[in-house]
């Protein structure tokens, strides 16, 4: 990128921040971020990270960009919830730049004296025929891990689940989502999923960690052009958005 002013990264948690680091280290995201840290000492998920770069790097003129899960929403919904969460802390919308993709919105906006520019990539894989299966109505970050976890060659290439055979795994669960849903708690995202598996593989590190090894192995496995392929929706929307923050 050719800007030497660098853009504020901003992710819901963990799980989502090593995504990216990942992604960069694999040359598919553009390493012109500063990751910024989330207070794990307050709830609040999105809502409290958009309260973070209202009155944080956006109060500096920085520019900011957010990555926010569908979760239950369009791309129209989250890009809503992003004008409406800056209404609500006084920053005032002047120009909507772009759409330069289906998943991206990016605002020109000031408050007081103070310009700034924020862009949004809505997270999620609502519609991958390859997660249809599963029955998910709430979309994320973790969708695109799940897919990974589903490739028998990336599985079979993390040595933390070679206890359990990639068919036996996938087997087990889904009579365990089956089990689930006719005792009324049904699966309603990848997440959820990702939990079941690392449990049932004996995968015993963190959440975040796990991402970590599935991105690494992948990677290897599939090469540039089929990691590209498995993350394409959010890299297309990030290399979007890169390009409106730097108009």
């Amino acid at each position: 990128m050719s800007s030497g002013r660098r853009i504020h990264l901003l992710t819901e948690g963990d799980d989502d921040r090593v995504v990216v680091q990942q992604l960069q280290l694999a040359g598919l995201v553009d390493p012109v971020f500063e990751i910024l840290e989330r207070d794990k000492s307050r709830e609040g998920g999105f809502d409290l990270m958009l309260a973070a770069a209202a009155d944080g790097p956006l109060a500096a003129g920085k520019r900011v960009l957010v990555l926010r899960h569908l979760d239950d929403l369009s791309p129209a919904g989250v890009f809503a919830w992003l004008e409406e969460g800056l209404k609500k802390r006084r920053w005032a919308v002047q120009h909507r730049l772009g759409p330069a993709s289906p998943r991206t919105a990016c605002l020109t906006v000031h408050r007081d004296d103070v310009q700034a520019r924020i862009a949004v990539v809505a997270v999620g894989l609502p519609g991958d025929p390859s997660l249809a299966e599963r029955s998910l109505t709430r979309f994320a970050m973790d969708d695109f891990l799940l897919l990974l976890a589903k490739e028998r060659a990336v599985y079979d290439a993390v040595s933390e689940m070679a206890g359990l055979s990639y068919d036996h795994a996938m087997e087990k669960l889904a009579k365990t989502v089956v089990l689930l849903r006719e005792n009324t708690a049904p699966v309603h995202d990848a997440k959820r999923l990702l939990q079941l598996h690392r449990g049932l593989t004996g995968f015993r590190a963190s959440a975040a960690t796990f991402a970590k090894r599935l991105i690494q192995k992948a990677n290897s496995v599939l090469g540039e052009q089929g990691m590209r392929q498995k993350f394409s929706p959010l890299v297309d929307g990030v290399e979007a958005a890169l390009r409106l923050l730097s108009a």
